[in-house]
């Protein structure tokens, strides 16, 4: 809290920029900090996505074995499956796969999903409090620190945090999207900056699946600008290209890319 104070608190002295950027680097790892305090709830989306987790360093999309542990959860042609989009438990794979083959993974459940959440949610936290700031500076320069902070500290942001959620990762990934369309307004066209967007857009659905939505938003976005036909074509291009992986998982797991593991939810 100090350092966000001090930080928020310089943002319009122009006398000391380097000191002004250093605190206010230090405001949202601060909050990233307290964010990746260890997790206090063990429900059903946090033990949805690890058992997608560990099913798939087994080698299948299906969660029989640990279906008892979660209610989210989708039944189709007796097999039950996670609810949930694969792209968190795609992210998560680094780290545990790793650490569980060589016999590091912890014993203690809670301790499990606290460092699943460091690896995946908490650095999607640092990310997007950092690119929140910087393009808050690009609109108005010295409000980009408040505007972090307010993210990080007066918003639903804080709680999902903290959590083995997939919605911070998909924030990020979104308004990443949005960040490079912003850096590629008033400028040549660049086909593959522009593709780029649209793929962060589309690798987004992959965690939470309504962020489709966002893309169609975004996609106006890249649309409302000189050579507008050109860049809606780079956008959506690369926005389907980065809904491949997501289709191959629907495809193994269903037997087509289309079907969608909310399809099939048990209410």
């Amino acid at each position: 809290l100090q350092a966000s104070s001090l930080a928020v608190a310089s943002a319009g002295d122009p006398i000391r920029p380097a000191r002004r950027r250093a605190l206010a680097v230090v405001a949202v790892l601060a909050l990233a900090a307290a964010m990746a305090w260890p997790v206090q709830d063990d429900g059903w989306t946090q033990s949805a996505h690890y058992a997608l987790v560990r099913s798939l360093a087994d080698g299948t999309p299906r969660i029989d074995e640990y279906v008892a542990e979660t209610g989210d959860v989708s039944y189709w042609e007796g097999h039950y499956y996670s609810v949930k989009g694969p792209g968190l438990a795609a992210a998560a794979l680094p780290l545990y796969v790793p650490l569980e083959r060589a016999g590091l993974w912890p014993a203690d459940r809670r301790v499990q999903l606290w460092l699943l959440t460091l690896w995946t949610t908490t650095l999607a936290v640092v990310g997007l409090l950092l690119l929140v700031r910087r393009v808050g500076e690009s609109f108005d320069p010295g409000t980009g620190t408040v505007a972090a902070v307010a993210l990080g500290a007066a918003t639903m942001m804080l709680p999902f945090a903290t959590l083995l959620f997939s919605h911070v990762a998909a924030a990020l990934l979104a308004f990443g999207s949005f960040a490079v369309l912003i850096g590629a307004r008033g400028s040549p066209l660049r086909v593959w900056t522009v593709a780029g967007a649209g793929a962060l857009a589309g690798a987004a659905v992959s965690f939470e699946y309504q962020t489709a939505l966002a893309g169609l938003v975004l996609a106006a976005f890249a649309a409302a600008a000189p050579r507008s036909v050109a860049r809606a074509a780079a956008f959506g291009g690369g926005f389907v290209a980065a809904l491949a992986p997501l289709a191959l998982y629907n495809a193994w797991a269903f037997g087509s890319p289309l079907h969608l593991s909310y399809a099939d939810a048990v209410v």
